[in-house]
């Protein structure tokens, strides 16, 4: 594979030289050698030389006295003078000039941005002529006054956050004329932000990646890469969050930090102990964390998880561990009833086991897997077939009031059941009723077509043993008595498209509150309401994770903040419960 073209930059604060001064030497890094320099940037252009890098572009801040102001003694500006001593390394007009006023320090952030802006619009022309073109940055610190250090940093963070290759960050240490005077590379200083930064993103995200990019070339001591492998295992299994291995990360999270913190000091190298700072932090950080994983406290860690915004983890665990937590705490038992339990049983294996959705204990809390009783729809589907034909019986009726009534039923009935209707063709209906109980027998063609066809209009006719005609129409006013006082449900749902529906969310509740009745589960009356809205917040959380899980868009969304909310209002009323249950 070739290897990408590259293009090397250089960032630097552009000191002033007042006056003339003799020439500096200092030696330079890897060969020995020394150069001259009268002004103190020329040594970094001389270093990048001597590494063999053909420099394409400088980017300097410089103020206008570096800019306007001539040398004394020399009719030069400081950028001018600059510009002649570099001259045999890069071009004139490839030194790129972003203005500074150092008697505005408030400025500093403006000209961090606009320096940034300056080098990605410089980068972004080479990249249209090499689209492949690798762009590396070699950092001069040596000039500047005040925080010129930071607002090189500051530039430097913004250029790696647009995926540019910091390479070299470059000083000249000046001891004075009669010393030895060298050029360093900071870089490894420099690269200690990344390594703060890698130990912040683990505390604040549970990631590793900008750890795994510090440590990549880095050789570390055992215990540190126990620790290091430690994090990266947990990093894993917190994305995928099963419950098994999460808990096997956590363990091993604890043991690294404990390996790590037996390392002597005296056998500590520089990595070691830089990290060894920062891990109070992140023991302070993951302390719940190890803490209830170490006591078997599944509630606690689902309210870490919540705390820390790993929401999607908080519901998954949840959802896996409270169908488990709510046998294993007494909440609920299985009956003794040899056949009551078997035909649980036998459902489980059944609709289930072979799907390896679960265990009983999962299979009992997610209850609506099986359908609901009968009875559960047979009373509302009563209810509301009163409501639906209260204008059937009626001689005299308001067809936008009788609508309203069958609103405000689904309405008052939305959190327990889904029910759907044709409104359109019941309006159609109710119009045709209107027309007919007042002696009309002319009405809309389209309706009136759409009644007479329809399987209950034609099971009305046969029962009244009317041959066909191509006049059915003057038989819709015994019709609409019939459709009043002798239509069966089952003929008037299947008429007007009627569907009636227990609410997922409210399965597990009925199916629930069933077993115990029909004493399939033991449950003690003082905490059976408790359990019950158990299973309201079971059903709902599961719900948001498999519509978030399957990108579903449907009703069972919330914003964060709610479901933030349900999660620690869910995980309380049970860790409640435990409290009552132990006495």
């Amino acid at each position: 594979m070739t290897e990408k073209k590259q293009k090397h930059i250089v960032l630097m604060f552009l000191s002033r030289l007042p006056k003339l001064k003799d020439a500096i030497k200092f030696k330079l890094m890897n060969s020995g050698k020394s150069v001259e320099a009268i002004q103190t940037n020329e040594t970094s252009i001389y270093q990048l030389a001597e590494n063999g890098i053909k420099i394409d572009k400088i980017f300097a801040f410089a103020t206008k006295k570096v800019t306007s102001e001539s040398i004394k003694d020399i009719n030069l500006t400081t950028l001018d003078f600059f510009k002649d001593r570099v001259k045999k390394y890069v071009a004139s007009e490839d030194i790129i000039i972003s203005s500074f006023d150092e008697d505005n320090a408030e400025s500093s952030l403006d000209n961090i941005a606009a320096m940034a802006q300056l080098i990605i619009t410089e980068i972004n022309k080479m990249k249209e002529q090499q689209k492949d073109v690798k762009i590396v940055l070699h950092a001069d610190m040596t000039g500047g006054l005040r925080n010129a250090s930071m607002m090189m940093l500051g530039v430097m963070r913004l250029l790696e956050y647009s995926r540019c290759d910091i390479e070299s960050v470059i000083y000249a240490n000046y001891q004075g004329v009669d010393n030895d005077n060298t050029v360093v590379d900071s870089k490894d200083v420099y690269r200690f932000f990344d390594l703060v930064a890698g130990a912040k993103e683990f505390v604040n995200y549970g990631s590793v990646r900008e750890l795994d990019s510090y440590f990549k070339n880095e050789s570390t001591s055992k215990e540190l890469a126990a620790l290091l492998t430690a994090m990266t295992e947990f990093a894993g299994s917190i994305k995928l969050c099963q419950y098994g291995k999460f808990k096997n990360a956590v363990n091993g999270l604890k043991k690294g930090i404990e390996t790590f913190e037996s390392l002597p000091v005296e056998k500590m190298d520089a990595n070691d102990k830089l990290f060894k700072t920062m891990l109070p932090i992140i023991k302070e950080s993951y302390k719940k964390l190890l803490a209830a994983t170490a006591a078997n406290n599944d509630m606690e860690i689902i309210k870490w998880c919540v705390e820390r915004d790993y929401l999607q983890q908080a519901m998954t665990l949840y959802t896996e561990r409270v169908p488990e937590f709510i046998f294993e705490k007494g909440f609920l038992k299985f009956t003794d009833d040899a056949d009551k339990i078997s035909k649980f049983k036998e459902n489980y294996k059944d609709y289930f086991e072979g799907g390896g959705k679960g265990s009983e204990q999962y299979y009992a809390v997610v209850g609506y897997a099986q359908n609901p009783d009968d009875k559960v729809l047979k009373s509302i589907r009563r209810k509301f077939k009163d409501v639906f034909t209260a204008p059937f019986k009626k001689k005299f009726f308001d067809t936008d009031a009788a609508v309203k009534n069958i609103d405000d039923f689904i309405k008052n009935n939305s959190s327990d059941y889904k029910i759907d209707y044709d409104s359109e063709h019941y309006i159609e209906f109710l119009q045709m009723m209107d027309l007919c109980k007042k002696g009309k027998e002319q009405a809309d063609k389209n309706a009136l077509n759409y009644v007479i066809s329809s399987p209950l209009f034609l099971n009305f006719i046969e029962k009244q043993h009317v041959e066909k005609t191509d006049n059915l129409g003057i038989y819709f006013k015994d019709f609409c008595n019939f459709a009043g006082n002798n239509i069966a449900p089952d003929d008037l749902f299947k008429f007007f498209d009627i569907n009636i529906g227990v609410v997922d969310a409210k399965l597990p509740r009925m199916a629930m509150e069933r077993s115990i009745t029909n004493k399939v589960f033991i449950c003690s009356e003082d905490i059976k309401q408790d359990l019950l809205d158990s299973m309201d917040d079971f059903a709902w959380i599961r719900n948001i994770r498999n519509s978030s899980n399957h990108a579903r868009e449907d009703e069972h969304y919330a914003d964060v903040e709610v479901v933030e909310a349900r999660i620690k209002s869910a995980v309380n009323r049970l860790m409640e419960m435990e409290k009552k249950v132990n006495g």
